[in-house]
């Protein structure tokens, strides 16, 4: 792989706007500030690859990238294939290049970026946490995977060891919203759970990662003004304020979520304009049953008040026993209960439909009071 000169890549990218080197290939219609087409990688019938300014995703398949890698992908070039197709299409030479060094991509419109400044590949760095993450879920260490799957950070070289042949010490820095850090229960244990799981998930690498926990910087131009405004008392909620295992790690529209998933279900009731509270925060009184629970959606209609549980995906399971055991004081005052699978709800489509039927069901059963 080519190392190009500071900026090429950059101009490249600028004189090749994304929307039209994809829209030669394929059709695309324009669907608010991006567009939207059926996937050229995956057959399909409803659209679910989307193309913002700097990056395409298909949230069908998880195929991404930007302008580089899509003409990689269409046309079956290397990185520097792809370039020169690139440069050719806008009509520029492509300068003298040196080679060692990797070009970073775009990141997935809908996951964190993690940095990979070491000598492992990128896709070696997303199985190892992969890995890593599915088994923290089958020891049940769900707070770690939901970190793991939802934290951004950097992995980058830390230090080296020359026992046994040698191998290398790298360093990820997980970094989690200010707010989630603040809230861990114990983040030393969480560290040695997500550590154990990738030194598992590392083994046929030799090389080992440490995990340190760490806040995400703050790149809010605004952040001063915010500030002020919270120590103001404005606008403050107990929305996000989960202390559960599950802990609620991304960030939209000012509010805290658990999953994508719960993001899509999210933007589809605000289009249907019924009344609704995001993970909010229900309390049954005091005494010595006192409990504390912080459904995924309540939603208000038509008289009735239903909650309704997003399960299924890598970090979010729970089995209906135990829903039934945590939700059991609100259901036993009339509040109804609606389960959803995760991937009934993992496009926006279909977020859509899901929430078409949960509205159904409450019209179905007013009819029946």
């Amino acid at each position: 792989m080519a190392n190009y000169p500071a900026g090429f890549l950059d101009e490249l990218r600028a004189r090749n706007p994304l929307a039209t080197v994809i829209g030669r290939r394929m059709r695309l219609t324009r669907s608010g500030r991006q567009w939207k087409g059926n996937c050229p990688f995956h057959g399909e019938k409803t659209p679910s690859f989307y193309v913002y300014e700097d990056h395409y995703h298909c949230f069908g398949c998880g195929e991404h990238g930007d302008a580089i890698g899509f003409i990689a992908k269409i046309d079956s070039l290397d990185f520097d294939g792809a370039v020169k197709a690139l440069a050719k299409m806008a009509d520029i030479p492509v300068p003298a290049t040196a080679t060692g060094i990797k070009p970073m991509t775009a990141p997935a419109a809908d996951r964190p970026l993690i940095v990979n400044d070491s000598e492992m590949s990128d896709a070696d760095v997303e199985s190892v946490l992969g890995t890593a993450a599915r088994l923290l879920v089958r020891q049940e260490h769900v707070a770690a995977a939901s970190l793991l799957a939802n934290g951004g950070g950097r992995v980058h070289f830390f230090d080296h060891d020359n026992w046994d042949g040698g191998y290398d010490i790298l360093q990820f820095l997980l970094a989690v919203p200010a707010e989630v850090y603040f809230d861990l229960p114990n983040r030393s244990e969480l560290e040695e759970q997500i550590n154990a799981a990738i030194v598992t998930a590392m083994e046929p690498l030799r090389d080992i990662i440490r995990v340190k926990i760490s806040t995400e910087l703050e790149r809010d131009p605004d952040w001063r003004a915010k500030v002020n405004q919270h120590l103001s008392g404005e606008g403050i909620t107990n929305q996000g304020r989960v202390r559960s295992d599950n802990i609620a790690t991304r960030q939209y529209d000012g509010l805290l979520f658990r999953s994508r998933p719960e993001v899509l279900f999210y933007n589809a009731l605000k289009s249907s304009g019924v009344p609704f509270a995001p993970l909010s925060v229900v309390l049954n009184g005091g005494g010595p049953t006192r409990q504390r629970v912080e459904p995924d959606f309540v939603l208000y209609k038509d008289g009735l008040t239903m909650i309704v549980e997003i399960d299924g995906d890598l970090y979010h399971r729970e089995t209906p026993a135990a829903a039934h055991a945590r939700l059991k004081f609100l259901t036993d005052e009339g509040v109804l209960l609606e389960r959803i699978d995760a991937a009934a709800c993992d496009t926006p489509d279909k977020a859509r439909e899901a929430v078409a039927r949960v509205l159904g069901t409450i019209q179905k059963l007013k009819q029946t009071r």
